[in-house]
């Protein structure tokens, strides 16, 4: 009876295949799951604030009389508190944007955000699905948040990748995703800043730049 097996160099050669398709097709499949993750996260964010207003304002009636004005943040910031998941919150103070390095799409810095928030008083806070959140008010125009879907203590901490801004007018129009009417999709471009990405998240799907 005759057995033939497979050689020592005939082994060595396909796992070294196995490893350099590995090598090749791993990667993306990582990048492709990260950016999925990442656009689950712009869509729970989106609604999360919605359904916070739509309940807040049921409440307190119409955000324009909540206030508008740098005094009226940490009064306005306890109205949503009231209708949102949040397991920690910094009041000018750290402990919820990690060490507040952040970047634009481009890799450059981004200086706006802090590791205290944006703007003053400096509103940050932690939620139960483990986001990270910046709110400020825009005196006398509007509300702003800016959210990093995967927690500010995980990378990259970049804008259109997770961290993503949101701003509600009190017009009466809801939650608006940073980058709608934008031309071209504004920033939300590669080489640019990525502040306008939300909207181009929300509205294609997925994160094609």
């Amino acid at each position: 009876m005759n057995k033939k097996g497979f050689t020592l160099a005939e082994v060595l050669i396909t796992l070294t295949v196995i490893g350099v398709i590995a090598a090749m097709t791993i990667p993306g499949l990582r990048k492709n799951a990260d950016q999925r993750e990442m656009v689950a996260g712009v869509k729970k964010a989106y609604s999360t604030l919605s359904n916070t207003f739509m309940l807040a304002e049921q409440e307190n009636g119409p955000i324009k009389r909540w206030g508008m004005t740098d005094a009226d943040t940490i009064t306005v910031f306890n109205i949503l508190k009231e209708h949102m998941n949040i397991t920690k919150d910094c009041i000018n103070a750290t402990g919820c944007l990690g060490t507040g390095e952040f970047y634009q799409l481009n890799g450059a810095k981004y200086t706006g955000l802090t590791n205290k928030g944006y703007g003053s008083p400096a509103t940050a806070f932690l939620t139960a699905d483990g986001m990270s959140w910046a709110f400020d008010i825009q005196p006398n125009s509007h509300y702003m948040f800016f959210v990093d879907v995967n927690g500010a203590e995980k990378k990259p901490n970049t804008l259109g990748q997770d961290v993503y801004l949101f701003r509600v007018y009190p017009d009466g129009n809801g939650v608006i995703p940073e980058g709608r009417g934008k031309t071209n999709w504004g920033t939300c471009v590669e080489g640019d800043t990525g502040l306008d990405c939300a909207a181009r998240v929300l509205q294609e799907g997925t994160m094609n730049y």
